[in-house]
């Protein structure tokens, strides 16, 4: 088939999926021509968002990242995109690695490179594994583009055939980014090599959550590029003088992961493993990674407190620095202590009392006696050893308390001097004596026309003094009533 100028087998491609084929072309110069398949059925929408990722793929020229020359929409053939690229035939990377595994580290360190070149430049890959690269006269080279704007649609054909390798967020619906890039580039790295997975930056680039993984590729390739030095450590070195000597490795952990870090004179800051000749000593410092936390003490091959410590290498050592959480807010308020007050009435019913319930403790709680019709309070008991009569009363709570409250009933007394009080009033009343007195000082006048003068002063004067005399003795017999019901049944409330 010859599409503009490319001339290929479309029965042959060297690398197909389920919505793309790959053919290797020939024309002014070799190519490789990657199609949409007829039988993809993208729609409308899917076959733009497509055509316009490619035309942005397009500008990229990075060196390494292998990008369509052009794009060609044909009207002439089967094929609703076809797309040229220069020649991309060459070794996959996999392949170049197990044929070549001392290579390991630089391969490694050129995709995380090849990968922020795109970065660099607003573009994500979508399936950056490392089926996606190729070794091409020792060079690697990323190509296979057109995955990103496909996942991003959520075609269901191309999430299912990769959902080993693409990311949590991504297979939920999330648009791919930069970070989901790095979770597929490190899963497929670790379908490839088993031991990658124990690694702290396979760990960290495949964390679940985005946001805790590596921002860019270049931080992943710093941390990969370490691992490989750590894995490489020789064992034994030349001296001067023609023999060996030989090294031990020194283990370095934080706990808790996080809470800070290890220098080593012997090492960059961090944890991890060192190795140290024979016979030297190594100066251990242990740093709190915030305000949040503080170093307590070394375990393992190194005891004690002190930091920094220093430590004797004659065999393999492993050093813990443990840290533990400061709390940087405010105190807690303790929780208090909760009493409760409870109350009887004596006699039931007599009355009541507010003021009981639960509290805490060295709270200070006012009590209030308060009587029922026919009764008055007389004492509390049950909070000392005396009554007391005071009311209301206030109490600090330090314990559990009962309190008693005792009241009288005062209906009978009140009534009798009530009545007493009415009878003896109407009595010695002067509004009831007076007029009678009157009366009797007229009848005595009226007689006094018919006698001397002398004899009606006199009977007047009688009558006034007879009255006077009643009003006083009234008075002393109430105010004697008074103090014996007074002291009988309390104060005279009843007035």
């Amino acid at each position: 088939m010859t599409v503009q100028g490319y001339n290929f087998n479309s029965d042959e491609p060297f690398r197909e999926d389920g919505v793309y084929q790959w053919f290797a072309a020939s024309g002014d110069d070799n190519a490789v021509v990657q199609v949409v398949r007829p039988e993809a059925g993208l729609s409308e929408i899917e076959l733009k968002a497509v055509a316009d990722y490619f035309e942005k793929l397009v500008t990229v020229d990075k060196d390494g990242v292998l990008v369509p020359k052009n794009k060609i929409k044909p009207t002439d053939s089967k094929y609703r995109l076809v797309l040229a690229y220069p020649e991309i035939q060459g070794t996959s990377v996999q392949e170049y690695l197990d044929a070549s595994p001392a290579s390991a580290q630089n391969i490694c360190s050129d995709i995380c490179e090849r990968l922020h070149a795109l970065q660099t430049c607003g573009v994500v890959h979508g399936f950056p594994a490392l089926e996606s690269f190729v070794v091409i006269d020792e060079q690697v080279c990323l190509s296979f583009f057109g995955y990103a704007p496909l996942i991003e649609a959520h075609r269901k054909d191309i999430l299912d055939r990769r959902s080993s390798l693409l990311a949590p967020e991504v297979l939920r619906g999330e648009k791919p980014t930069e970070r989901s890039d790095i979770y597929t580039l490190a899963k497929s790295m670790g379908e490839w090599k088993a031991q990658f997975r124990e690694s702290d930056w396979y760990r960290k680039a495949t964390d679940p959550t985005p946001r805790n993984r590596h921002r860019r590729f270049r931080d992943l390739q710093s941390e990969i590029v370490r691992d490989f030095k750590r894995l490489e450590s020789p064992v034994v070195l030349p001296r001067t003088t023609g023999g060996l000597l030989q090294k031990h490795k020194l283990s370095l952990e934080v706990q808790p992961a996080g809470a800070g870090q290890i220098t080593c004179s012997k090492s960059p800051v961090g944890d991890g493993n060192i190795y140290v000749t024979d016979g030297q000593s190594v100066k251990l410092e242990a740093s709190p990674s915030g305000a949040s936390w503080r170093f307590d003490k070394w375990e393992g091959d190194a005891r004690g407190t002190g930091n920094p410590v220093q430590l004797a290498m004659d065999c393999e050592k492993k050093v813990i620095a443990r840290f533990i959480g400061v709390r940087t807010g405010p105190d807690p308020v303790p929780r208090s202590r909760r009493v409760r007050v409870t109350a009887r009435i004596k006699p039931t019913g007599a009355g009541s009392i507010t003021g009981v319930g639960t509290y805490d403790s060295g709270k200070d709680v006012e009590l209030e006696a308060r009587p029922a019709p026919e009764y008055t309070f007389k004492s509390w008991s049950g909070m000392s050893r005396e009554p007391r009569r005071d009311n209301p009363i206030r109490l600090t709570l330090e314990s559990d308390v009962e309190v008693v409250a005792e009241f009288i009933k005062t209906v009978a007394p009140r009534r009798k001097a009530k009545v007493a009080v009415c009878l003896l009033l109407l009595i010695g009343c002067p509004s009831v004596l007076l007029p009678v007195m009157s009366g009797a000082t007229a009848l005595l006048a009226l007689w006094a026309f018919t006698i001397t003068s002398a004899l009606a002063v006199f009977a007047a004067v009688t009558c006034f003094a007879i009255a006077l005399g009643i009003l006083l003795t009234r008075a002393i017999f109430l105010g004697e009533l008074l103090d014996k019901l007074e002291r009988a049944e309390g104060p005279s409330s009843w007035l």
